[in-house]
């Protein structure tokens, strides 16, 4: 199990903006069922605010994952997750659904 919680205070990307703060934490839990597969959870929050505009953005993501090693070199792995963005923006608000496959290949 991992926590973790940042916070930075950098250049803004947004028009009149001359900074933004911003804040992450997130959780990620591993689990290995047996020596072949692992399970994996996480979850995450991010948010924005803008220094001299209105503007304020929030990102929250959670997902699972699934790896199985089929020898030493090559695995397995599958990933589902889920991302929400908010913001003051009109017009601005989503939802993305990730699916991932894929073929791991490590020497």
């Amino acid at each position: 199990m991992t926590a973790k919680a940042q916070t930075t205070l950098g250049d803004a990307v947004v028009a009149g903006a001359s900074g933004a703060l911003s804040r992450t934490f997130s959780l990620d839990v591993a689990h290995e069922l047996t020596h072949a597969f692992t399970l994996g959870a996480t979850a995450s929050w991010t948010g924005a605010d803008y220094v001299g505009i209105p503007q304020r953005d929030s990102t929250a993501s959670y997902g699972l994952r699934a790896e199985y090693h089929l020898s030493r070199a090559l695995a397995l792995k599958a990933s589902a997750s889920r991302q929400i963005y908010n913001s003051t923006v009109a017009n601005s608000n989503y939802v993305a659904d990730v699916f991932q496959l894929g073929l791991k290949l490590q020497r």
